[in-house]
């Protein structure tokens, strides 16, 4: 078996989310796909912490603008009767009631408690996608497999229970294609947390270690690895080839 890991801007409209599927209808059985949040929505949601956090600015406007994003992209990909539109109301409902509550002590974790809807966003969309275009999936809460201690955002893995849980949930019997996330987890209270900035990638590779997988492929938006990032680079020169020692 194999695992898929996309960023965000591979994910950030529904042009991107059709190519997604473009792909993923010829990609190798079985299959686990982990997928970051969409475009900048981790950066939003941050703004959105402080904001609730610090009360220094009003947070439902960032709030309101997030949501208009996620459903334009939805409706760029479903008619107005999908079933996704209130999947997707019901999350910014659970986002919107931690953030009509008091803020803890804890700036951290009130980070975790928020942040991490942006994967779950993202994923509950691309699977309703996929589904909806007879690429049979199932859609997996990476909170209820990868298990970590309470050092919100930058949680530590409890290996021997994660390895355990992953292998437990993911068993291909019934489905070759799981849809999961990047970036979260949850600690042994159940608490949501991330794994760091970028820490899709470490998600990836974590299901990965767990489930032997033959390959981890890594996608991005564009076509290679380059000295900078090209798009805040035009120079950035497209390197034909690496070796292991110049990419770590």
């Amino acid at each position: 078996m194999e695992v898929y890991k996309f960023g965000g801007a591979s994910v950030r409209n529904g042009e991107n989310i059709r190519q997604l599927g473009q792909i993923l209808a010829s990609a190798p059985r079985p299959l686990v796909v982990v997928v970051s949040a969409m475009g900048k929505t981790t950066n939003a949601l941050e703004r959105i912490v402080d904001a609730y956090f610090f009360h220094n600015r009003d947070w439902q406007e960032e709030l309101n603008a997030l949501k208009n994003y996620h459903f334009t992209v939805a409706r760029e990909l479903f008619n107005e009767n999908n079933k996704v539109l209130a999947h997707l109301e019901g999350l910014f409902s659970s986002l919107e009631a931690i953030l009509t509550t008091q803020p803890s002590m804890n700036y951290d974790y009130d980070y975790d408690r928020i942040v991490h809807f942006g994967e779950l966003l993202s994923t509950t969309i691309i699977s309703h996608y996929l589904n909806d275009i007879g690429i049979k999936n199932t859609w997996l809460d990476a909170r209820s497999v990868i298990k970590t201690d309470s050092n919100y955002r930058q949680a530590n893995i409890d290996w021997d229970i994660t390895g355990q849980l992953i292998k437990q949930k993911i068993d291909f019997r019934d489905t070759d294609l799981y849809i999961t996330q990047g970036f979260i987890a949850s600690d042994h209270n159940g608490q949501p947390v991330t794994l760091g900035r970028e820490g899709s990638d470490f998600s990836a590779a974590i299901f990965a270690w767990a489930l032997e997988a033959s390959k981890l492929t890594v996608w991005k938006d564009v076509d290679g690895i380059y000295s900078a990032d090209p798009k805040y680079y035009p120079e950035a020169r497209r390197f034909d080839r690496l070796s292991y020692r110049e990419t770590t």
